[in-house]
């Protein structure tokens, strides 16, 4: 999965080439509201207040991709792993900025899932 910032486009530290199947937001570095919100809690050794916090990397990307895989599963459970992921790339919107090497384009729940 590769990531793309807040314009569409492969943010600066994302993973590409032949092997990246598809891209998913992954926020920029850049300050307040560049990152994808991300539940944690405030705890440092004991639990502590629920909140979110900003963060950014592919590691924001794949959950994307992931949970959109989740939803399809659930909708139709006999599909393959195949038949997912070509679900998911048929179903992708075009890159708003230029992203080589990001997969066949950003994923799109609203359209993937059946």
């Amino acid at each position: 999965v590769a990531a793309t910032n807040r314009s569409g486009a492969k943010a600066s530290y994302s993973n590409t080439g032949t092997v990246v199947e598809i891209a998913a937001p992954g926020g920029d570095f850049g300050g307040t509201g560049s990152g994808v919100l991300s539940t944690l809690n405030a705890g440092y050794s004991t639990p502590g207040a629920d909140n979110y916090v900003e963060y950014v990397g592919t590691s924001m990307a794949t959950p994307h991709v992931a949970g959109v895989a989740a939803l399809i599963m659930a909708k139709q459970p006999t599909w393959t792993p195949a038949q997912v992921l070509a679900r998911i790339q048929s179903t992708a919107r075009a890159f708003p900025g230029a992203c080589a090497g990001c997969g066949s384009g950003i994923v799109d729940a609203n359209a993937a899932v059946p």
